[in-house]
């Protein structure tokens, strides 16, 4: 009798074991196929990296086959499809930075982001690359499925240091040029004389011919001297003219301010 009531006992244990390891695979075969599930959504949405751990966890051993197998090869997909990134973070002297801290659309990076590939989800984002002593700096970026090991290039200014100005706005800065005289003087005067000079060439050249016409070879020494003296005032006048256009344009290219020529000097 007591035989027949331990061997009923152990038979009921063995049974109460069996249905405890079958709901424990129940169990995790619930947990597997969730993870499946919520792997694919975060991966049809474009969030490559926040799917990555579900696909790790319907690819672990206790996972029904049919599951661990799919789940497997999805991950090594998204392993191909993620893109990467590094940052190299340098000051304006082209020197490395320590201590350079990384974020992206507000999230930080892990702080081995200037020296290891750090998985990410494609598509625009903004990096901010920030130092101890430096002037963070925020920039645009776009990135694509399946770009491996892509360089982010960052130049950090000093904090308090001079922002170096664009040639445009240093131009602009320069102080106003005074009323060029000198310029104007030579410029009037040379165009004074040039005048003088056109008009008595024209008019030497209209009395030649007149005389000419006139007296032929036996015109009298004075009416030739006056014509020579015409033509003589045409040559002094062009002379004067070209002098005396030379130096404005000289004095208007070389004669500059001090102050400007000074704060040119000093950038």
């Amino acid at each position: 009798m007591m035989h027949s009531r331990t061997r009923g006992l152990a038979v009921v244990a063995a049974l109460l074991m069996g249905g405890a390891r079958e709901a424990h695979a129940n169990d995790r075969g619930g947990i597997c196929a969730d993870a499946a599930e919520r792997g694919q959504e975060l991966r049809n949405a474009h969030k490559l990296v926040e799917a990555r751990p579900q696909f790790v966890i319907c690819a672990q051993r206790e996972c029904p086959s049919v599951i661990r197998e799919s789940c497997t090869e999805w991950l090594a997909e998204l392993d191909r499809r993620a893109p990467s990134v590094v940052a190299d973070v340098k000051d304006d002297e082209g020197h490395d930075i320590a201590g350079v801290t990384v974020s992206l659309d507000g999230a930080p990076l892990h702080d081995g982001i200037t020296s290891s590939a750090v998985a990410v989800n494609p598509g625009g984002h903004i990096m901010r690359y920030a130092a101890p002593g430096y002037e963070p700096v925020e920039e645009p970026v776009v990135l694509r499925e399946g770009e491996p090991l892509r360089t982010l290039k960052a130049t950090l200014r000093r904090s308090g240091s001079p922002v170096a100005k664009p040639a445009k706005a240093a131009a602009a800065e320069l102080p106003p040029r005074p009323f060029p005289i000198m310029p104007v003087v030579l410029g009037g005067a040379s165009l004074i004389a040039l005048s003088l000079f056109a008009y008595s060439g024209l008019t030497g050249m209209a009395d030649y011919r007149r005389l000419e016409e006139d007296c032929g070879p036996r015109c009298s020494t004075r009416q030739i001297d006056g014509i020579r003296s015409t033509f003589l005032v045409a040559d002094v006048a062009l002379v004067v003219g070209i002098v005396t256009g030379g130096a404005a344009v000289g004095f208007w290219l070389f004669d500059r301010p001090a102050s400007a020529k000074t704060s040119a000097l000093q950038r």
